[in-house]
């Protein structure tokens, strides 16, 4: 509602009956038809800047002063009936005064060309502005009422209705262009030569920076020239058709890129895409017109990847590398190789190109492979049938299947190569150590059912296993990488229980000792990768655990299930002098015992008891206690 029918209506003490918001974001009166008691006729209401071009008018969108707006008659023709022009908040209104007519029908003409501009957003010129889209929205009460001619056509209702709903949006029409030219690259240089011609009926399409079409496709003229406008700012590309050419350039294939650096005298377009890079649209720039495209006479060509299946899955998956160096060699349909070998690059990609129609196969040195990878060998072939995500190389003799480069089929760009790290393996035995020699004799056997786990640099466990029947145990297609053996001995089943680690080491960790620290039970950390695949030292041996200090008196007692005797009630016995002893006699101390045999019954027999308690407690130290 107006600031003047307000002002009417409040002096005739009645109150509008508005429908919609009764006021604006910036504090102005909302659009809408309005019924007074006071029988006042009125239209209007606002032009405003559509900054976002959407035709509806947002909360932060401002209103334009200064635009002329004249009341004619329906047809629009004649002198108009009244003018009026938008006041700083751009509004305007025409009623009785203006001698406007009930149940009449008006033309109003709407003129921004004495506006002040660069009081707007951006302050476009005037020659860039247009009126917005009419009639974009559901509400009436904000949406834009006038065509592309800066018309509207209303219709006044009974005496007493206002219309506010007569508003007039106004965007920029866009300086933003794209284009311009697809032509024959004759001599294949990539570079806009004099006396090369245009390519007409080529399909170019828009796409935002995203990849997504923005607007129509075009196609280029008889001068081969193609052009985009009146773009809003933001990132573009554009994609012509190059699987779909006119008729005589049908198999013509995409020229070398930005040959002279992308100066709008080259070819911008990808060649296996046809798509140019993106290029962004705004305050900066305005436009750009080098987004050419040559097009050549057709290029046999093939390739096109080797790369690592970490995996092994045969399969070119996301984040498997390319392998950079790799000889590859062409050879054609007379075995002729000498003049076409390339390396892969840094992605792995390598390109024969310029190719006479032919038969072609590609095989690829991978008894030479680059450092890291010399020990790799070549992936199984075809897993995905061919389709340029496998592998496409025989492993037995590096070479791909023949393929025909002719009209029809000018480029395979599916002859890759996988390469694959050979297994990896870390192993693979446990045995008694009979003689606790730390060595692997002759005789010694092999201990089955024994824990192994492999352990990787983080402490975490990759991988477990339980040695065999021969005491043999082995982890396979181990990664690349540092990993430590380590064994569970706590669990023993007899004849081994409680058994420990021999000494490790004995025969400079040979493969024939023990190579586990008694400590730790495990392993020192071992290393799998080029030039160490396979690690089949990781031994232990076994041996009963210590039972006393400086031995004991009956040995062969001593075993699995049997690791103490509180019986042995004789005193202390020097081993090397046991060795002496007589069945069932006394053990040989080196001295004559004839003589001593009634001194010592004594002290057996009195005092002797303490010295044999106190001995049995030192032992006590090693044994514990029976109860």
């Amino acid at each position: 509602m107006s600031l003047l029918v307000g002002a009417l209506m409040s002096s005739a003490g009645t109150q509008a009956r508005a429908q919609g918001p009764a006021q604006r974001a910036d504090g102005t009166p909302a659009g809408g038809l309005v019924e007074n008691p006071a029988r006042l006729l009125q239209i209007g209401d606002r032009a405003w800047f559509d900054t976002d071009q959407s035709g509806v008018q947002d909360p932060a969108e401002p209103g334009v002063a200064g635009v002329v707006v004249q009341l004619l008659s329906c047809a629009g023709t004649g002198a108009p009936l009244a003018t009026a022009t938008t006041d700083a908040n751009g509004l305007y209104y025409f009623g009785a005064a203006q001698g406007l007519l009930p149940k009449t029908c008006y033309t109003l003409k709407f003129d921004y060309s004495g506006i002040d501009s660069t009081k707007l957003p951006g302050a476009p010129p005037v020659a860039s502005l247009k009126w917005t889209v009419p009639n974009a929205g559901a509400n009436p009460q904000t949406t834009s009422k006038v065509d592309s001619a800066g018309l509207a056509k209303v219709t006044t209702g009974e005496a007493g209705t206002v219309d506010h709903t007569q508003d007039a949006g106004i965007s920029t029409a866009s300086l933003n262009k794209l284009g311009d030219y697809v032509w024959m690259d004759a001599n294949k240089n990539g570079i806009q030569d004099q006396g090369e011609t245009p390519v007409p009926g080529v399909k170019a399409t828009l796409q935002d920076g995203a990849g997504k079409p923005s607007g129509p496709a075009v196609t280029t003229g008889p001068d081969g020239r193609y052009l985009f406008t009146s773009l809003p700012d933001g990132a573009y590309r554009v994609c012509f058709d190059v699987k779909k050419l006119p008729g005589a350039y049908a198999d013509y294939q995409v020229t070398k890129r930005n040959a002279a650096g992308h100066d709008g005298t080259d070819s911008a377009a990808d060649l296996a895409t046809g798509c140019t890079g993106v290029t962004v649209l705004g305050p900066e720039k305005r436009q750009d017109l080098t987004l050419d495209m040559g097009i050549a006479a057709p290029v046999n060509r093939v390739g096109d990847f080797v790369w690592v299946d970490r995996d092994g899955n045969e399969i070119q998956d996301a984040g498997e590398p390319g392998v950079a160096g790799v000889t590859v060699v062409l050879q054609d349909s007379t075995s002729r190789s000498a003049r076409n070998t390339v390396k892969t690059g840094p992605d792995g990609k390598y390109l024969f190109t310029d190719l006479p129609d032919d038969t072609y196969k590609v095989c690829f040195n991978v008894k030479n492979l680059p450092a890291g990878y010399a020990d790799h060998a070549l992936t199984k072939r075809n897993a995905a049938g061919h389709n340029g995500t496998d592998s496409a190389a025989d492993p037995a003799t590096g070479c791909t299947e023949p393929t025909v480069l002719e009209a029809g089929h000018r480029e395979d760009l599916t002859l890759d190569a996988g390469i694959v790290a050979p297994p990896g393996r870390i192993g693979d035995f446990v045995w008694y150590d009979k003689d606790k020699s730390g060595r692997q004799d002759g005789g010694e056997p092999g201990v089955p059912e024994v824990p192994v786990t492999l352990v990787g640099e983080d402490g975490e466990i990759v991988a477990s296993a339980t040695t065999g029947k021969s005491g043999k145990y082995l982890f396979e297609n181990v990664p690349d990488g540092t990993y430590k053996v380590c064994f569970a001995l706590s669990g023993l089943a007899a004849p081994y229980t409680e058994y420990v680690p021999t000494k490790p080491g004995a025969g400079g960790y040979d493969g024939e000792d023990s190579a586990v620290d008694p400590a730790t039970s495990c392993a020192k950390p071992v290393t799998v990768g080029v030039g160490h695949r396979s690690d089949l030292n990781e031994d232990l041996g076994i041996v009963p655990p210590v039972n006393c200090p400086g031995g004991c008196t009956r040995p062969a007692e001593q075993g699995p299930g049997h690791r103490e005797d509180f019986t042995l009630d004789a005193g202390y016995v020097d081993h090397e002098a046991a060795a002496l002893a007589e069945p069932g006699g006394l053990s040989y101390t080196g001295v004559a015992v004839g003589g001593l045999i009634t001194p010592a019954l004594l002290l057996l027999g009195g005092g002797g008891a303490l010295i044999l308690v106190s001995r049995r407690r030192r032992l006590g130290k090693w044994f514990g206690r029976r109860s």
